[in-house]
């Protein structure tokens, strides 16, 4: 797919997204909210579901006012899946009993130059750009249960992202975040807050499921004034996983389990402009490369308390990838409870960031597996470094 754009976009209605873009292998697409459970990834499938390549310009603005409306939302998904609304029941992002199936994300490059992007609705992202193998995508909230991660045998990787924006980006509801990007094997992608009892982020993948590499570069401010609306989120992701929220419940597992080949990709983020985030659980700036299924988990309230993991188990080969985070902006900025302002991270062996209360059965360490090794983290930053909320760190790198 190749989609050039110069004009102004505007929608009013709800789940009304402003551009979206997808190629799926697989079957899937794009759904408003849905009452009962949902299954984002193809089940007991053979043969070949992967998606294909896409390229993006656009040098138009995109406005929308209604719930449920992404301004730009580009997904490449091997495996099925897509994007939909509120989830009434549980919501598994991830290809079910792949039986030596093929299902591999395409590459995607967008260049963003338009003036602005400005969302006013809940469930309203600014910019997403995902390339998931194995399945999965995106949905807003979440009732009950969330599990992200293919599971079965096969090749479930993630393609390579190179995203360049040059917009204002403003979003003003919860949810929504700023600007998304992420390269996830293994089945997975975002989801909104959920308050069922468990959310699960990580596969179980006979095969490859290794995340690809990660190249973003932001040159103008990002505003979000929402819970869990992250300013800038890059993951590059193997073995399953990605990035969600929790309002309520009972337990939390960042990491895959008895999957063969779950490495991440390199994550190289340049930001140039300063970013601000006003809601709970909305980090400014954060790039992870984590092998072995996870990524990160948000808190919006403090009242819960959860068994925590943050390790994979049983995985023959979970080694991440470098990230390098060049930071230029003059400052980051977060006002509310569990916002960090800026987290580099590169994990091998499964696991991430996790913002949730935790309870004496936390698990931080990998079990029973091969090779999970760490690659080099480096930070470069010239900004201030400003959080106002509790549980919320200035500056974390970590390998």
């Amino acid at each position: 797919i190749n989609v050039v754009n110069s004009s102004l976009v505007k929608t009013f209605g709800e789940t009304s997204p402003g551009i979206s873009i997808q190629s799926i292998g697989g079957g899937g697409g794009y759904a408003g909210s849905v009452g009962g459970n949902a299954q984002f990834g193809s089940s007991n499938n053979t043969g070949s579901q992967s998606a294909g390549n896409i390229t993006l310009q656009n040098s138009g603005a995109v406005v929308s006012t209604g719930a449920f409306s992404p301004l730009i939302n580009v997904q490449s998904i091997g495996g099925g899946g897509g994007r939909a609304g509120d989830i009434g029941g549980d919501a598994n992002l991830g290809a079910i009993n792949m039986a030596d199936l093929v299902a591999n994300g395409g590459d995607i490059n967008v260049q963003q130059t338009g003036e602005y992007l400005i969302s006013t609705g809940e469930n309203s992202p600014a910019l997403v750009v995902q390339s998931v193998g194995g399945g999965g995508g995106g949905v807003a909230m979440v009732t009950k249960d969330v599990t992200m991660g293919a599971t079965g045998s096969g090749l479930a990787t993630g393609g390579n992202i190179d995203v360049f924006n040059q917009s204002v980006i403003e979003t003003y509801g919860s949810n929504s975040i700023g600007l998304l990007v992420q390269s996830v094997g293994g089945g997975g992608g975002f989801s909104g807050m959920s308050s069922g009892d468990n959310v699960i982020l990580g596969g179980s993948v006979e095969g490859d499921s290794s995340g690809g590499s990660v190249n973003a570069s932001n040159e103008a401010s990002i505003t979000t004034l929402g819970k869990n609306s992250a300013g800038f989120l890059a993951q590059s992701i193997g073995g399953g996983g990605g990035a969600t929220a929790k309002s309520d419940g009972l337990l939390s597992r960042l990491g895959g389990e008895s999957s063969t080949m779950t490495n991440s990709g390199a994550v190289i983020i340049e930001n140039d402009a300063n970013i601000a985030t006003g809601g709970k659980g909305s980090p400014a700036l954060m790039a992870q490369s984590i092998a072995g299924g996870g990524g990160y988990i948000a808190e919006t309230t403090s009242q819960g308390s959860y068994d925590v993991t943050l390790a994979g188990k049983n995985i023959d080969s979970a080694n991440s990838g470098k990230v390098s985070v060049t930071n230029r902006a003059q400052r980051l900025d977060t006002l509310e409870d569990y916002s960090p302002a800026l987290v580099a991270q590169s994990i091998g062996g499964g696991g991430g960031w996790s913002l949730l209360r935790s309870t004496p059965n936390a698990q931080l360490g990998s079990e029973s597996g091969g090779w999970q090794n760490a690659d080099d983290v480096d930070v470069s930053n010239t900004s201030i470094l400003k959080t106002a909320g509790n549980f919320s760190t200035a500056g974390v790198a970590q390998s």
